[in-house]
């Protein structure tokens, strides 16, 4: 056998957080520790329960499944979020689409024209903008 001994800093070593739920949290700010080794694993076992959405105030977490959710993005689920409030169900990109909606400023121009003034910004994987 072969044994290795694991020598580390005091300072560079993070309490657990041993009231999170086995099953992870859905929000960031239910972490009791939040330092990137608690939202790794958060978000590590989320993924392993194909939770791939999670909050981090009001910026959504996507991770890559790597395989087909198609549960994810039937009707009903796209019914479930239509006109929901932000963050009153589970994380999704439904949720974030709704609540972009739900904030543009429709201002009527003469001729039945209206303008939409909003952005939003969204990152891939790559880290180029979309």
């Amino acid at each position: 056998m072969v044994y290795f001994q694991v020598v580390a800093k005091l300072s560079n070593v993070y309490p657990k957080d041993t009231e999170a739920p086995t099953g992870g949290v859905d929000h960031m700010t239910k972490l009791s520790y939040l330092h990137e080794p608690g939202v790794l694993q958060n978000l590590r076992i989320r993924y392993e329960l194909n939770e791939i959405y999670t909050y981090t105030g009001n910026i959504l977490i996507a991770i890559n499944p790597f395989q087909k959710l198609p549960h994810l993005y039937d009707g009903h689920m796209k019914e479930e979020y239509k006109g929901a409030l932000f963050g009153e169900l589970s994380p999704h990109v439904f949720a974030v689409a709704n609540a972009f909606y739900r904030s543009l400023s429709f201002i009527e121009w003469p001729n039945n024209y209206f303008a939409f003034f909003q952005h939003i910004i969204i990152f891939n994987e790559t880290r180029a903008m979309i």
